[in-house]
């Protein structure tokens, strides 16, 4: 099965990035969520530019309206092999 991984809080999705310079192939991004808009209009642009190489992104939340982790109920959040945050996220920092 595919590697599969989440990003909360990822931003511009350095991870994903990285994982594509690194020649892994067999991945799944299997969740992203960001609470800023910015990283909305890249999180969404990213996911169809990753699908038309095969890559699927399982679930987004993204957004000041769909991704603020605080909010979403962890029953809801797939399990994955790796996780990579990258805080600090707003719940949490004044910094944004």
């Amino acid at each position: 099965r595919p590697l599969r991984v989440g990003t909360p809080c990822a931003g511009f999705e350095a991870p994903i990035f990285a994982l594509r310079a690194l020649g892994v192939k067999n991945f799944e991004h299997t969740f992203a969520m960001d609470i800023g808009a910015h990283a909305a209009v890249f999180g969404n642009n990213l996911k169809q530019a990753l699908k038309g190489e095969g890559v699927h992104t399982r679930q987004a939340w993204l957004g000041p309206r769909e991704g603020d982790l605080l909010k979403i109920p962890l029953n809801q959040v797939p399990s994955v092999d790796i996780l990579v945050a990258g805080p600090p996220c707003p719940p949490w920092s004044a910094l944004g």
